[in-house]
């Protein structure tokens, strides 16, 4: 059985990096153990999470050095599949360019679950025919594995 893969917005690792105990923590660590999970991201998530990372406020909730945060993140670029996701035409005065590139990178990879901890997201991109999941719900399906279906 193919491994499902996932796209997760910058929240999801920002929650996992800050709040290891979260499900985006637990998620993020079993997919870095276990395999279980193909993690898809585009150059332009990298770049954002990056500056988020790199963000003083978040280095200093995590307590780590900026070299730290950059072993981190070459990890997960050896980890991580990357895909060229450009938002091209996609515009919106509504949604942000953050919203915009994670809907490129859903729409490039449309057998992927999008993983977000943002409750705003599905609101702000109802227009876009987009089915968002928490991570807690992803790590059930993992859990359930055996059976047939996607995450609820």
């Amino acid at each position: 059985m193919k491994n499902p893969r996932i796209v997760c917005d910058v929240t999801v690792f920002l929650e996992a990096a800050l709040c290891p105990e979260a499900p985006a923590g637990e998620l993020l660590r079993r997919f870095a153990r276990e395999r279980r999970l193909e993690l898809l991201v585009s150059p332009e998530l990298v770049s954002r999470l990056e500056r988020s990372f790199h963000d003083p406020e978040v280095l200093s909730g995590l307590g780590q050095s900026e070299e730290e945060v950059d072993r981190w993140l070459a990890a997960l670029g050896v980890l991580t599949e990357m895909i060229e996701a450009s938002p091209g035409p996609l515009s919106s005065s509504e949604v942000s360019s953050a919203d915009l590139e994670l809907l490129a990178l859903a729409r490039a990879a449309p057998d992927a679950y999008v993983v977000t901890t943002d409750e705003d997201l599905a609101e702000r991109l109802k227009g876009f025919d987009l089915e968002l999941y928490a991570p807690g719900a992803i790590l059930d399906f993992l859990d359930a594995r055996g059976s047939v279906g996607v995450p609820s």
